[in-house]
This record gives C-alpha cells, structure tokens and sequence, in this order.
C-alpha cells in the first residue's frame, strides 16, 4: 500500500497521544457520538459532492492548504482511513474504532502529505479523519457523509468559510 508521506502509527507516544483524543471525543452517553467533539471554539460543515467513501480532491486541497496555517505542528499530525476500503485491510497500522463504530486504521505525517492522491483499485481515497498533535483542530467525514465537520479556533473556522472554492455552513454548538 503506498499512502505517500503517511506512516503507520508505531510509537508509543503516537498512540498515547490518540487514545487521549478519543477520550475526549467520546464522553456522550445520550444518542449518537459526534464526528468532532464538543470543545472547540467554532465548527464549520463543507459540502462535497462525494458519494465513493472519499473526500473530494478539491476539498481536500483547499481544506489541508488551509487547516496547515492554523496548527503548530503541520508536520505530525494523524490521520485515519476507513478499514473498509479493502485496498487498506492488510495494512500493519493500528486499528481504531471512532464513531459511528467504525473500524479506523491509523496513521501519521505531515498535513500537506493529505494533499497526494492515495491510488487504490478504481478509486482515489483520502483520510476521513484528519488532526494535529497539538489538537487545535479536527476534521471528520463519515463514509457515507456528504459533508465533512471541522472544530477548530474561531479564526481557523473563519478562514475555511471565507475560501471561495468550499461551500461551507458555520454549526453552533458542535459537528456532525
């Protein structure tokens, strides 16, 4: 499997420092889980017009050329990809379960290495879940999700509401 720039999650550190953002992102007992947790500042939803299990080329593009300003550690950041996609299932990373239960596989890298298509069996696949080591923000997408959710500062969400190549929706109170 050639993920271009991302690496399987192998140090302890990396995983530790996972298990302490899904702590965070799972302390709902009422309904469904968010995508992104409760605790940031401001949310946004990007629409996309997806429908494979992706994201967008374009969205990932802008979203990653944009989130990369609004981090302190654009060089190690983590990134999940869906078990399902059977080009990934015999893959050495870590397995993960996020919300809604799906079964993740973990990696690590630098933001921009996102931006390079991953080739697969008749598609092109991106990480559903991308954030940084410092956590000042987090994207998800869902396989089946026409949007994807980003929680970040008030002036992270505001830059990627103002790119003019995302139609985006500011949320209140939480994403996805």
């Amino acid at each position: 499997m050639n993920t271009r720039g991302l690496a399987p999650v192998e140090s302890r550190a990396g995983l530790a420092a996972f298990e302490r953002l899904v702590k965070i992102e799972r302390p709902r007992d009422e309904g469904a889980e968010p995508l992104v947790p409760s605790t940031y500042e401001a949310y946004v939803r990007v629409g996309q017009s997806s429908s494979n299990g992706s994201l967008d080329d374009a969205v990932v593009k802008v979203l990653a050329s944009t989130l990369a300003v609004h981090t302190s550690t654009p060089d190690d950041c983590y990134f999940v990809m869906w078990e399902g996609y059977a080009e990934f299932s015999a893959s050495a990373a870590p397995r993960v379960v996020l919300p809604p239960d799906r079964r993740m596989l973990l990696f690590a890298g630098p933001l921009l290495a996102v931006q390079t298509l991953i080739p697969v069996h008749r598609a092109w696949r991106y990480p559903l879940r991308w954030w940084t080591r410092g956590d000042e923000w987090r994207l998800a997408a869902d396989i089946y999700s026409t949007s994807v959710f980003i929680g970040g500062s008030a002036d992270c969400i505001d830059a990627i509401a103002r790119q003019p190549e995302l139609s985006s929706t500011r949320l209140e109170g939480g994403a996805g």
